[in-house]
């Protein structure tokens, strides 16, 4: 969905660590710590969809990442370029990754260094995403663009405008169509058949009715199944040449929904065309037109299915909580769960595992349909099911054990945190290691706690994941450590540090 470029406008980290540079009050009230500005700027962008969060607005937190990026694209242009592309590309984030690089092209661009183009370009990597940046360039810096933004942007436009890629997402409700993108930025086409795409769209665009060249057959198929009467094409959709129809319109099932509406049969017919992701939004609309999904659970518990979604664990938990009650379906959503925690440690030694259970991490803002505290506490349940010896604790303004066995189910295992008051994350982690002793211990929170911390008994390796990417946040210091995002992977770094291995940012191993 386009975050700038709506009408009449407009994961995932592995980790790293990070320097203190100030000691502050933090949203809670507690001592928090101020991050070094690459620091602050990973945790801001892997850990948000610019929505809006309990302590900070979307808008708030869209500010302070342009700002944060503007000033490390000047001090760092390569380690920029970098993140960038991580953060797009195995990071998974869209909007903020659209902040971070046009800003730090902007300050590129007027400092003269070089390099902006590249940037930009790193972070668009669907079709509707040049519309996206173009629309947040208008709406921030005005309409004039510098060649190097301008560039940028015609450098994906090459890479991602082909036949199926502009009927998806030529969308009359943005105000930067996909016409205005290629006349802002003048792309070159990569060959004969992608000239005859620019120019079907520029054309399309005065003259909706505007006939589709012989050379693209697959709009050419399209056009003619959008054009039958809606009975014809329902009946059509409907019957068994429905699924070969489709695969040779390249429709997608939001196209078919605006045209015809969807039954249990034209469901069928598109299922096996739909996307990762489009399965399991649909889970329950299939569930409710009664079809058949063998097909469908097979793709979605599938291993390799799985690890090419690169849809992060939290987003099989939110298709669970909606269609739980389907025991088939939700045996195969929690497949692939554990399938896509694969990658999680299997730690050695004793773990101390505290999930932050208070009111501020019940916030949830997102359209997942789970809140911050059910998502770290399906990784914190996955990580204790996985670990040696661990010990789970749900926290707040006190702490409560949480019993499970090896073999446990991840999602059962996660119903049993409950809602614990504020925060007092110090007081709980000195309660617990006063008289046990640990080889690490993992805290999945926001950092947002009303007390102080001090070192932990001999030394021990303290890994703090933050969901929420406030500015400020536990101290940082030998043997202490920040973590961003949640995504499959980003646990591994827990024995990649304890093997000594340079563990600062993730594409730097």
């Amino acid at each position: 969905m386009a975050k700038f470029n709506g009408a009449g406008v407009k994961t995932a980290t592995k980790g790293f660590t990070g320097t203190i540079d100030q000691q502050v009050i933090n949203h809670n009230g507690g001592t928090g710590f101020l991050r070094d500005e690459k620091s602050e700027l990973f945790l801001a962008t892997v850990s948000t969809f610019l929505e809006d969060k309990f302590y900070e607005s979307g808008a708030d937190r869209q500010n302070r990442i342009g700002k944060l990026a503007a000033k490390v694209a000047i001090n760092d242009s390569v380690w920029i370029t970098n993140f960038v592309t991580w953060l797009r590309g195995e990071g998974n984030i869209r909007s903020a990754a659209i902040v971070v690089a046009l800003e730090s092209a902007d300050a590129m661009v007027k400092a003269g260094i070089p390099g902006a183009r590249a940037v930009v370009s790193a972070a668009l990597q669907r079709a509707d995403e040049p519309g996206e940046a173009i629309a947040y360039w208008h709406a921030n810096k005005g309409r004039k663009m510098p060649s190097a933004v301008k560039r940028g942007i015609a450098d994906a436009i090459a890479r991602l405008y082909n036949e199926y890629s502009i009927a998806k997402y030529n969308s009359s409700n943005s105000s930067v169509s996909l016409k205005d993108a290629i006349a802002l930025t003048h792309p070159k086409p990569v060959d004969d058949h992608q000239s005859l795409v620019f120019k079907y769209v520029n054309e399309r665009a005065f003259d909706p009715k505007t006939e589709v060249p012989s050379g693209l057959t697959q709009l050419q198929n399209r056009q003619k199944l959008m054009s039958l009467p809606e009975d014809e094409l329902r009946g059509l959709l409907s019957s068994e040449k429905g699924m070969q129809s489709v695969k040779d319109a390249g429709l997608t099932w939001e196209a078919v929904a605006g045209k015809v509406g969807l039954s249990k049969e034209i469901w069928t017919s598109l299922a096996p065309s739909m996307g990762y992701m489009a399965l399991l939004r649909n889970l329950r609309n299939f569930l409710d037109n009664g079809v058949d999904l063998k097909d469908v659970l097979a793709r979605l518990s599938d291993p390799q299915q799985v690890a090419k979604s690169r849809q992060l664990p939290f987003r099989f938990y939110s298709a669970y909580k909606q269609v739980g009650n389907n025991l088939k379906v939700a045996s195969a959503l929690e497949d692939a769960l554990d399938i896509s925690l694969a990658n999680i440690p299997e730690l050695p030694g004793r773990t101390l595992i505290m999930v932050d259970c208070s009111s501020s991490m019940y916030y949830n803002s997102d359209k997942s349909g789970a809140s911050f505290m059910e998502k770290a506490a399906v990784f914190g349940s996955a990580l204790a099911l996985r670990a040696n010896n661990a010990k789970l604790v749900g926290y707040g303004t006190s702490h409560s054990e949480i019993s499970y066995r090896k073999g446990d189910s991840i999602l059962t295992t996660t119903k049993k945190f409950r809602d614990m008051g504020g925060t007092f994350t110090a007081r709980v982690l000195r309660e617990l290691t006063h008289t046990e002793k640990y080889d690490r211990v993992i805290i999945i929170t926001d950092e947002q706690t009303s007390d102080s911390f001090t070192d932990l008994p001999g030394g021990t390796p303290l890994y703090t994941w933050n969901l929420h990417g406030y500015s400020s946040g536990h101290e940082i210091g030998k043997g202490k450590y920040t973590f961003g995002g949640l995504t499959d992977n980003s646990f591994r770094m827990i024995s990649l540090l304890e093997n000594g291995r340079d563990a600062v940012w993730p594409w730097a191993e």
